[in-house]
């Protein structure tokens, strides 16, 4: 689990992020999920399986659409999509979830193209925040263990300022190095 301050704002992950809008098709989803928030949350991983995987025009809609647009193109492009509905049907069921950035540690030490990395989701649990990889179907994820590491949580990707590969690149790079200059 990440490690959270006691005097963290859970209620700011309540609120929608312009990709993650709760939309009336969002929230026609989240309803019908049934039983404990654990439930919940295995049918929401569960409901990503029925968005086929598609990559032909990835570049001309990556970060470019919102949870609601996904689902009614009825297709996920990765890993930023499978997270950006989940986070959206689960907020639309007061479930406070935050969005997570992270680049593996290989590319961190070692640089280059493709820009390696992956987008997980928090869930509020009591004091302390679940990890859940939605696009792996990964219900306990553990950033660390994937020899990952976090860059940047908000309320989805345009609210950490990754709205193409452009920028997911530049804040990347920006990332990398800061880490490097602190060696």
């Amino acid at each position: 689990m990440i490690e959270s301050p006691k005097q963290e704002n859970f209620e700011k992950y309540l609120e929608s992020g312009k990709q993650t809008v709760i939309t009336p098709a969002v929230l026609e989803i989240a309803r019908s999920f049934e039983g404990t928030t654990e439930q919940k949350i295995h049918q929401m991983v569960q409901f990503l399986r029925t968005l086929r995987y598609q990559t032909e025009n990835k570049n001309e809609v990556f970060r470019k659409r919102t949870a609601s647009q996904i689902i009614t193109d009825g297709y996920v492009t990765g890993c930023t999509d499978d997270a950006l509905v989940f986070i959206a049907l689960a907020r639309a069921l007061s479930i406070p979830t935050k969005y997570i950035e992270t680049l593996d540690l290989t590319w961190l030490k070692n640089g280059g193209r493709p820009i390696n990395g992956h987008v997980y989701v928090g869930i509020q649990n009591g004091v302390e925040w679940k990890v859940i990889d939605p696009s792996a179907r990964n219900e306990n994820a553990n950033i660390e263990q994937d020899g990952r590491v976090i860059i940047a949580e908000g309320l989805d990707s345009w609210d950490i300022g990754a709205t193409d590969f452009d920028s997911l690149a530049k804040m990347s790079e920006e990332f990398r190095e800061k880490q490097q200059s602190q060696i």
